[in-house]
């Protein structure tokens, strides 16, 4: 999965990126109560001498039961990060996509609230939204060039200062319930023009996007 995204973002960059350091673990938790040289000292520190642009971080399903902690630990986590390099790294956290409805029902939605909470807090953090691409077979899309590519989107004005790149899906503004014809309607207005997938409008949109 990183081997591919991590192609992809080359890619989408143009030759921008010279390369990416893969630090991760299967099913890891933000904290966790492993001994240090397993989690940052063996696979982060080491690497604080190396000059880089940005930080991808993607992760969250393993701490789904703790929405409010990981809301703390996140916040600590990129402030530590940019202490330990000297710099104000752009991070681009990835949102969980929609889950199986056999994991943790119910829970994936508060997490995702706290990694957007993050981003809204702290400069320099982009939030790259995945929930309409998550797969209902597996908790990651199957689409991880789909992912590379927003996670450039989102990066590219901080890096590449190209803001005519619009990296965000719209945001909902409002949500009131209606009665129309004896049946309760919840009606969800966004923030800007939402098209329907096929849609004369939305074909055009895609067309005019540069990735």
């Amino acid at each position: 999965r990183s081997l591919c995204q991590g192609e992809s973002i080359c890619r989408s960059t143009r030759g921008s990126c010279r390369g990416l350091i893969h630090s991760a673990g299967a099913q890891s938790q933000l904290y966790s109560p492993q001994p240090a040289f397993a989690g940052y000292n063996g696979m982060v520190h080491g690497l604080t001498p190396f000059r880089i642009a940005a930080v991808l971080w993607w992760q969250g399903e393993a701490n789904v039961h703790q929405p409010a902690r990981y809301r703390c630990w996140l916040k600590e986590l990129i402030t530590d990060y940019r202490a330990a390099w000297g710099a104000p790294l752009p991070f681009a956290v990835v949102q969980l996509s929609a889950a199986p409805r056999e994991t943790t029902p119910g829970l994936f939605p508060f997490l995702r609230e706290a990694q957007e909470e993050v981003a809204k807090s702290i400069p320099g953090v982009a939030l790259v939204c995945t929930i309409d691409i998550g797969s209902p077979q597996y908790v990651h899309p199957l689409s991880q060039t789909e992912v590379a590519h927003r996670m450039v989107a989102a990066l590219s004005p901080m890096l590449y200062n190209t803001s005519s790149v619009d990296s965000e899906g719209p945001v909902i503004a409002s949500a009131f319930c209606d009665v129309c014809n004896g049946t309760a309607v919840l009606v969800v207005l966004f923030s800007e023009p939402v098209f329907h997938v096929g849609s004369r409008s939305c074909v055009a949109c895609c067309a005019a996007s540069p990735w």
